[in-house]
């Protein structure tokens, strides 16, 4: 039995467009693991966080398991508040927290 591993080499050896595919598909959950890590490392729950934008639960949960890309729009709420920076490139996705805190509020008031 091949491994996951022999299965994508073999995949990009038969196809480059696989290995492009693959390529836009990591950079996606780059975005939503980043997502999550910021909103981890700033000590909120999904359900805090959805107070603070106005974005429902469900959809802060689909966008940080990869499921969806988000819209520019909404990349901005979530990183105005959480306070973090997107840096994407055609081979660099990086979410870097831009302050210390979260934008006008406190964190009490969140819970």
């Amino acid at each position: 039995m091949k491994t996951h591993r022999e299965y994508i080499a073999e995949q990009i050896k038969k196809s480059p467009t696989f290995a492009k595919a693959l390529a836009e598909a990591e950079r996606d959950v780059a975005i939503a693991v980043e997502l999550a890590k910021l909103r981890e490392r700033r000590g909120l729950s999904q359900t805090a966080l959805a107070k603070l934008t106005g974005i429902k639960q469900p959809q802060i949960a689909r966008l940080e398991s990869g499921a969806h890309l988000p819209a520019l729009g909404t990349l901005k709420k979530l990183l105005g508040v959480l306070g973090g920076k997107l840096e994407l490139t055609s081979t660099v996705c990086r979410l870097t927290p831009t302050r210390a805190k979260l934008v006008g509020m406190r964190r009490r008031q969140v819970a």
